[in-house]
């Protein structure tokens, strides 16, 4: 798969997560400490989103792909895509929040394993730009849904929340 065409894809999907967690958001307003979550989660998947097409910019500029020819496969773009059109068809029935929390966890256990390929692949500015702009946000993020879980009472997916913060700590540690 070519790289430029897995980092817009994958910053697509961001894109589309800022929108479902701001709906989250407004869905969920009634409780504010949940609303404010769900925001803090739009605000993260923006900036994976602008930091995802930055490093898509830099791979116009030499340096900037790693030198061991990483192939990539294709991103899971038609379960990802699923997700997402479920997510967006329940904001506007009776979702309840530990549905919204576990439909979250499972978009974001998607994304990691695309992240640590894309680390493999990329070099220079484009690999620290995930470094530093991504896998930062990632573990903030991972608290945010680790919070929401247990709100929801769904405290069984904490363990697996928690499992993806150490493997995102470990990718961010190298």
């Amino acid at each position: 798969m070519d790289l430029l065409k897995t980092l817009a894809e994958l910053a697509a999907f961001e894109r589309r997560a800022i929108m479902l967690y701001r709906a989250y958001a407004e869905r969920f307003a009634v409780n504010p400490a949940v609303s404010r979550l769900w925001s803090e989660m739009s605000e993260v998947e923006a900036g994976h989103f602008a930091t995802l097409t930055l490093a898509g910019d830099l791979l116009e500029l030499p340096g900037n792909i790693a030198l061991n020819g990483v192939s990539l496969p294709a991103p899971p773009t038609d379960a990802t895509e699923a997700l997402y059109r479920g997510a967006e068809a329940s904001i506007a029935g009776s979702l309840e929040l530990a549905t919204a929390v576990e439909t979250a966890f499972r978009l974001e256990q998607n994304e990691l394993p695309w992240i640590r390929t894309l680390l493999a692949a990329l070099a220079g500015r484009a690999r620290a730009s995930i470094l530093t702009g991504v896998l930062p946000a990632f573990a903030t993020h991972l608290d945010c849904l680790e919070t929401l879980a247990i709100m929801s009472g769904r405290t069984d997916l904490t363990v697996q929340i928690q499992a993806l913060q150490a493997e995102a700590t470990s990718l961010r540690r190298g």
